[in-house]
């Protein structure tokens, strides 16, 4: 089986391979464009296999055969492979490298004004921002997303105003991590006033993200009601949304919303939110929502259970089992959260003493 993929994946990558074959020792443009083009395609590929390593090699290698042409579409490429290096070079923890990369595409290509090396001094300020906020550094990044919105703020262009709404994002999300809540608060109101009305799949994403974010932050603050009705707008602005990333954003606020009543002690509610979740997502196919449907059922049954309703205890927990107990697919792993089959395991557990009482 092992050698019948790898003659697959030799077969896959054949065509990249044979574009430079034919025109890699042509000398013009069209032609050497076309070969960083079967490079960078092939590292892509590279990439999404988990072989970054290799990708890293094809990149390398198209920005060898064109890192020196002085044609606008040639150093747009440049761009590109060297932007797909630094994303590769994160992905393996090579944090340095990569952020010296992002550094090295900004310099040297912030003057240009064609879209697409305009779009990767973007992506590589934007990668940047959000590599330095990982490491712990977000006072050092929050500048960084201020200088993708002071360069591209005003830009028309699609591609741009996606990286300038995932930088607002970022900004936000780092200002509540560094519990400056109010701040995180004007950012992203910022966000939903530039993107709130745009259709594209991205952009939405964006702005169900923030208004996500901007309930947690008025939570965090206390402002409970209005925390809560944030979460609201997020289900009936985006519930109906077909896209499965918003569609995580609604379920997560929903989730919140259970919890935090939870918190406040207001548990027939709190069991009614998770019900709605339960509905919602009954039939949802996606590992990430059928996690929250496996959380929000034991929820469920924990809740009940510390109301000592004992029938309706049993019947929560055996809603669980009934659903995951068997379930095969692919499992969604929720960091810092019990897996679905931790949840299993306990609530089989509890159903099997409760049963035996």
């Amino acid at each position: 089986m092992m050698a019948s993929n790898q003659t697959a994946n030799r077969d896959e990558f054949a065509p990249f391979d044979a574009v430079v074959s034919r025109f890699g020792s042509d000398a013009e443009a069209s032609s050497r464009g076309r070969v960083a083009d079967a490079l960078l395609s092939k590292g892509y590929r590279l990439a999404e296999l988990g072989r970054r390593e290799e990708a890293i090699g094809a990149y390398d290698e198209s920005i060898t055969r064109i890192g020196a042409a002085e044609e606008p579409e040639l150093r747009a490429r440049v761009a590109r492979a060297l932007v797909a290096k630094g994303v590769a070079l994160d992905a393996l923890g090579r944090y340095a490298e990569a952020l010296s990369i992002f550094d090295s595409v900004v310099i040297r290509f912030a003057g240009a004004d064609d879209l697409l090396s305009r779009e990767q001094v973007a992506r590589a300020l934007g990668n940047k921002g959000y590599r330095v906020s990982e490491l712990g550094r977000e006072r050092e990044a929050q500048p960084i997303y201020d200088e993708v919105v002071e360069r591209f703020g005003d830009a028309s262009e699609p591609e741009l105003r996606e990286q300038v709404a995932m930088v607002l994002f970022n900004k936000g999300y780092g200002l509540s991590a560094l519990t400056r809540h109010e701040d995180a608060l004007v950012v992203y109101e910022a966000l939903a006033g530039r993107f709130g009305d745009a259709s594209e799949p991205e952009l939405r994403l964006q702005v169900a993200k923030a208004t996500l974010e901007t309930a947690v932050s008025l939570y965090a603050l206390r402002r409970v009601e209005e925390a809560f009705a944030v979460y609201d707008e997020v289900v009936a602005r985006f519930g109906g949304d077909t896209d499965g990333a918003v569609q995580r954003q609604v379920a997560s606020a929903l989730s919140c919303k259970a919890a935090a009543l939870r918190d406040l002690s207001r548990v027939d509610e709190h069991i009614a939110v998770y019900d709605e979740l339960i509905a919602r997502y009954r039939e949802a196919s996606e590992p990430a929502l059928r996690y929250q449907l496996a959380a929000a059922l034991y929820n469920k049954a924990v809740a009940l259970d510390q109301l000592s309703k004992s029938d309706n205890v049993v019947a929560a927990y055996d809603a669980l089992l009934a659903e995951f107990a068997e379930d095969e697919r692919p499992a969604f792993v929720e960091q810092d959260a019990p897996t679905v089959a931790v949840l299993v395991a306990r609530a089989r557990s509890r159903r099997d003493y409760l049963t035996r009482t």
